[in-house]
């Protein structure tokens, strides 16, 4: 059975993602935050910052770092999921002829 350890960080503690040097400052500081015998599983989307070589060199040196990459239209779809669900939840409600 995997350990979870999750990490909350307050928002004042956080660093801008939007940039190489802020995701890799944010993930050194989980990197010290984390307790040392245990996976990270950060979850970012597809962002360019996320991939530079920059980052790829920081993960290849932190291998107990595994970025995960979410879908690259995921907000599109989750925007469609519930609209979706919105509509199937109206017709079920209304009242039968």
């Amino acid at each position: 059975m995997p350990q979870l350890c999750p990490v909350i960080l307050s928002r004042s503690s956080l660093h801008r993602w939007h940039r190489t040097i802020g995701l890799k400052k944010f993930l050194a500081k989980i990197d010290g935050i984390a307790p040392a015998h245990l996976h990270v599983r950060p979850i970012a989307d597809n962002y360019g910052t996320h991939k530079t070589p920059v980052i790829k060199a920081w993960l290849t040196d932190h291998p107990r770092f595994h970025l995960h990459h979410t879908a690259t239209y995921s907000s599109w779809f989750n925007q469609v999921e519930r609209w979706f669900a919105y509509l199937t939840g109206a017709s079920l409600h209304q009242p039968a002829d």
